[in-house]
């Protein structure tokens, strides 16, 4: 049987999004566990994308299994991300792995060797993505200051803005559409909001502008 054959096969046992990590049916923990350690030994040209996307093979913390490769995807923690970061991401409703030890390890050795295939770990453009699904679906929870602050600080940050991984144009538009700036008069705003601008360092409105938001 090879790789593709075995992923069909899938299909017959992972039904459901729900799952008992230590029940006996499968899927469950350690039978997960056997599935990432087989897949991370395929090599990336006999990896089985489309059909891997198809089960729903990814915790999140949530209790819930679910399909790889989507935007509502569980994202990895990566290494040096912050507690207060995670804490964010997490008040805004994006979705996390979370595992055992083992298990999350099994996923890990996986997205190493075959990165940015069915689990991407913990990018500012990768939360964004999440970030602005959950706005068009349900909307941002209310205004937290601290959560929100560190979201901003985050999703800010000078490594999202050269490089590799920096945003594109369209998650440069999805940044200005999201409602989580807050203005000098404590509303929250987004950046394409009629009368919003986004001050430079230091810079003063004049006292006889009316409606104009900071």
């Amino acid at each position: 049987m090879n790789a593709t054959e075995f992923a069909r096969n899938l299909t017959n046992i992972v039904s459901s999004i729900q799952w008992q990590p230590h029940g006996e049916n499968l899927p469950n923990e350690q039978w997960l566990i056997l599935v990432y350690r087989y897949f991370t030994e395929v090599n990336k040209r006999s990896l089985p994308v489309d059909e891997l996307k198809k089960i729903s093979l990814v915790p999140g913390n949530d209790s819930q299994l679910y399909q790889g490769g989507l935007i509502k995807t569980p994202l990895l923690l990566g290494d040096n991300i912050d507690e207060k970061i995670i804490a964010a991401i997490k008040y805004f409703g994006v979705t996390l792995v979370e595992a055992s030890a083992e298990l999350e390890e099994a996923i890990f050795k996986f997205v190493e060797k075959h990165p940015e295939v069915l689990i991407w770990k913990i990018t500012a453009p990768d939360v964004l993505d999440s970030l602005y699904a959950i706005f068009e679906t349900q909307g941002l929870p209310i205004y937290h200051q601290k959560h929100y602050t560190n979201l901003l600080n985050f999703l800010a940050d000078s490594t999202w803005l050269t490089g590799d991984k920096k945003y594109n144009p369209e998650r440069k538009e999805k940044l200005r559409q999201l409602p989580i700036y807050l203005t000098v008069a404590d509303e929250i705003v987004s950046l394409d909001e009629e009368n919003v601008y986004l001050p430079g360092e230091g810079y003063q409105p004049p006292e006889i502008v009316e409606n104009f938001r900071l």
